[in-house]
């Protein structure tokens, strides 16, 4: 590489190599297995098993004890999994075995290999695999006729345990004897907390039929892992963290490339290495890019632009989330196979899936823990000596760690975040296990009882049973009944694990069947496939058509290789400081810092299109006439989550601009200290909008929230005086390498003022009083939006709407007619809708409200 840097005027700033480590290996006679099991090992390995692999196998097997391995990436963690297995079926036939993966993809090609390996032992066993992809009518006759079924979370949660009155399923459960789960450090946020409570669940109805079984997990290398164990599953594990399995040499080498087109510099030196023998895997952090880079190398093997690629002859791929299943499957494939020269992956490929031969992985800016780094390295070396090349990217972190090239050894690994004590989260579940005919009145077999009684081996979280209490007796919380009207008596398909943004479809209509392209996210539709958008998939462009927000669906249309950017308004956020919404508080000297529910507003407002050299800004709405439905103003969401907002009064010191480069400041520094992954958090600034004690109205502030629609509070960590300190600094350090003068001088002394207050003792910080940062309560009167105001009508993906007039309504009571400003009148959005009150959420600080007098009818001026 060292000839192609020189050639190409690429710098190299920092080498490292990683040693080499020889294999220990240890005899598996002294293991307590079936003789089958040890003959099938003895012949398999013959120069017997990783110390790592056999001290799985003794603490699973065994002592019979919950076992996580948290060993290198291609350690060899599958074989416990398989040993474990084998020899539950060989000493009782009647087992079952659930092996769980995060993601379908991971658990097609495990299904394979589990299937391999058993036909290799000559174990009379079978696997069979249950996901979203298979169908639910043949789904109990696959739990019957296999003794290991390989399955998401995602299905065990919104099939299975709603269907504990089929019989087949309801055996299926009772002789569950282990649960093995992979990937466990992916179980976190509102997947992890979500997965939790499932875990509990499985076991309460696997305790109610007498059963009773034990975990066996994998994990990357994280953060306090028992805690995260422990939390997750309920139970205590023992953990297996000294990887024994043998590596090659590994040099990592830290780039930065010249000047210029930074995607056509990345394209240079992936060419580079697929013209050489080495197969690389390359690595980076956007759907978008993935699509760009990979459609870019296809391009440039096929000598032309016109011609589209295919992905069962392309040497390069890409590789997601939100494909299709089977394009997934015939990439997957290709992986296994070998005959890929390389891939372009998001973090979708640091999972367990077999990838044959790499020997270089290209890291396209820095990853954001240690956790990641070793994900994205861990499959090189495996086959012969490596070599990993991370290429600076631009990023705030990328400027730190280049900065201080060996700090990239020393990144903090990945925190298990996991909110077991928040109420929402603990109501979905206790509707799903609790609710008159759920999971628990299907085990038993019997509707009525107040009380049900948890199972006493794990552990549940606090407050759990008195949900489930409340739920059980019909005592439900006002903050609850709206959820459990949309759940019905269906909680386990309306609230997903996931819980993610609202998921949209992308369809071409162009020949003579629909071409789906795939799925996106919300925040994702926002940043790829807005109107007017050029939108990749698989490497080929299409142009967005059409996008409905209430059907979620996308209409597009076979485009030529152009790219479009769009022009987006920042981040505005709404704090909502009103009683009940104020989560805590604290106050650092003259800084006051409050978590608190936020409404969160993203909007598009128009997009560049490029054609080779030509730029064209569109500015919506796009013209009548056009091939692009979309004649409103701006493109945007509202979504409901929390936060921490930072007021202080040197912010009235910065205008709009400068505000907003503090508060990406502060986030990068949070992110520093706390590697959460970046989607998840947020960052905005603005001005309070609303007096509340101890605010003025536009005093300034700085926010940090969850981008997680509902939240999870991931950004409460910041209330932590030993977090925000250390943001602070981290921030410092930042302006520090800040050598292109990226951010505004003034930002140094405001972060210094905020550090400084630290080390004066009569500054301290000290938590406030929920009372003393509220928005003084309102009068006694039923408050309603005044009309001519703005709203979001929260059951039409919070578009506004401006209300008209306010009465009562014979079905609905207190009720608005409203109209959309943004939306033209259509058959969706007609001139006149009616909504109750509830169903129109307040922009707060924007709204304006008055009184409803429910004896006269009169609305009053607040």
């Amino acid at each position: 590489m060292k000839e192609f840097y020189e050639n190409n005027g690429w710098s190299l700033v920092y080498s490292h190599t990683l040693p080499a480590q020889q294999g220990t290996t240890i005899s598996s006679d002294d293991l307590d297995l079936s003789s089958t099991v040890l003959q099938y090992l003895k012949k398999r390995y013959v120069e017997g098993l990783y110390v790592h692999q056999h001290t799985a196998i003794h603490a699973a097997v065994v002592k019979q004890q919950h076992t996580c391995m948290t060993t290198g990436t291609a350690s060899g963690k599958t074989l416990p999994f398989m040993v474990a297995a084998m020899n539950l079926i060989v000493n009782n036939p009647h087992s079952k075995i659930l092996a769980l993966y995060p993601m379908k993809a991971l658990g097609y090609e495990q299904a394979r290999r589990w299937q391999e390996i058993l036909n290799e032992s000559r174990i009379q066993a079978t696997v069979g695999r249950i996901d979203g992809d298979v169908a639910t009518a043949i789904r109990p006759r696959i739990l019957s006729q296999n003794h290991v079924i390989v399955a998401t979370p995602d299905v065990i949660h919104a099939w299975l345990l709603t269907n504990l009155d089929n019989k087949n399923v309801r055996n299926f459960v009772r002789q569950l004897q282990l649960v093995i789960v992979d990937e466990v450090h992916t179980y976190t946020g509102v997947f992890g907390s979500n997965s939790a409570y499932l875990f509990r669940r499985l076991h309460h109805a696997n305790s109610l039929l007498g059963g009773s079984y034990r975990y066996l997990a994998a994990s990357a290398t994280m953060s306090k892992p028992n805690d995260h164990l422990f939390k997750l599953f309920g139970v205590p594990f023992e953990v297996i963290a000294e990887d024994s399995s043998p590596k090659h040499n590994t040099k990592i080498e830290m780039t930065v490339p010249p000047t210029g087109d930074f995607l056509t510099h990345v394209v240079e030196i992936l060419t580079h290495l697929s013209k050489g023998p080495d197969r690389f895997i390359a690595f980076v952090d956007s759907r978008k890019q993935t699509e760009q880079i990979a459609t870019i190398m296809a391009r440039i093997g096929r000598g032309t632009d016109d011609e589209p690629g295919r992905l069962d002859t392309l040497n390069v791929l890409p590789y997601r989330a939100g494909y299709e299943e089977q394009d997934r499957i015939l990439i997957q494939e290709r992986l296994t196979k070998g005959d890929l020269t390389g891939i372009v992956s998001t973090s979708a490929l640091e999972l367990g899936l077999d990838i044959q031969g790499l020997t270089a992985a290209v890291l396209v800016g820095v990853p954001n823990s240690a956790t990641s780094f070793q994900q994205r390295i861990g499959r090189i070396g495996r086959a012969g000596p490596g070599q990993v090349i991370v290429i600076k990217a631009g990023s705030v972190l990328d400027e730190v760690v280049f900065r201080h090239p060996a700090s990239l050894f020393s990144r903090p690994l990945t925190e298990g975040a996991l909110y077991l004590e928040n109420r929402r989260i603990q109501y979905i579940h206790a509707l799903c296990l609790g609710r008159q005919g759920g999971e628990h009145d299907m085990v038993v077999g019997m509707v009525g009882d107040d009380e049900i009684a948890l199972d006493g081996s794990v552990d549940w979280p606090t407050g759990f049973s008195e949900v489930v209490h409340d739920e059980r007796t019909g005592a439900i919380p006002v903050e609850f009944q709206t959820m459990k009207e949309q759940a019905g008596e269906q909680p386990n398909r309306t609230y997903a694990l996931r819980d993610v943004d609202l998921q949209f479809s992308v369809v071409s209509h162009q020949g003579t069947a629909p071409q789906r392209l795939g799925s996106l996210s919300y925040g994702q539709v926002l940043r790829e496939a807005y109107p007017g958008a050029v939108y990749y998939y698989a490497t080929s462009p299409f142009r967005i058509v059409r996008v409905d927000t209430v059907k979620r669906q996308i209409s597009a249309r076979p485009e030529k290789h152009y790219t479009t950017s769009p022009t987006g308004l920042p981040t505005q956020i709404y704090p909502n400081l009103s009683e009940g919404n104020v989560h805590q508080g604290a106050r650092h000297h003259d800084l006051l810092i409050v978590e608190c529910n936020l409404q969160i507003h993203n909007s598009v407002v128009g997009f560049t299109d490029r054609r080779g050299p030509t730029e064209t800004h569109y500015a919506y709405p796009l013209p009548v006439g056009g091939n692009i439905m979309f004649r409103s103003p701006r493109f945007y969401r509202y979504y409901f989550s929390s936060g921490v907002v930072l007021t202080h009064p040197s912010f009235g010191q910065l205008d709009a601009p400068k505000l907003e480069s503090l508060a990406s400041l502060l986030y990068e520094g949070f992110l520093i200290t706390i590697p959460f992954e970046r989607q998840d958090v947020g960052y905005g600034s603005g001005r309070h909008r609303r007096e509340a004690n101890s605010i003025s109205v536009n005093d300034r502030f700085i926010a940090l929230f969850d981008q997680i629609y509902g939240s999870l509070r991931l950004t409460s960590r910041i209330m932590e005086e030993s977090i925000l300190m250390q943001s602070i600094e981290n921030s410092l350090c930042i302006l520090d390498s800040d050598v292109d003068e990226v951010y505004p001088y003034e930002l140094r002394d405001i972060l210094e003022i905020l550090r400084n207050n630290s080390q004066d003792p009569r500054k301290r910080y000290s938590p406030q009083p929920r009372g003393t940062m509220l928005i003084p309560p309102e009068q006694e009167m039923k408050r309603v939006i005044a009309p001519n105001s703005t709203g979001l009508a929260v059951h039409k993906a919070n578009q506004e709407v401006i209300v008209e007039r306010i009465f009562l309504h014979p079905l609905k009571g207190l009720a608005y007619t409203v109209k959309y400003p943004n939306d033209p009148p259509n058959n969706l959005n007609p001139a006149d809708v009616i909504w109750s009150v509830d169903e129109i959420a307040p922009i707060e600080g924007v709204t304006e409200f008055a009184y409803y007098d429910m004896n006269t009818g009169a609305v009053l001026p607040k």
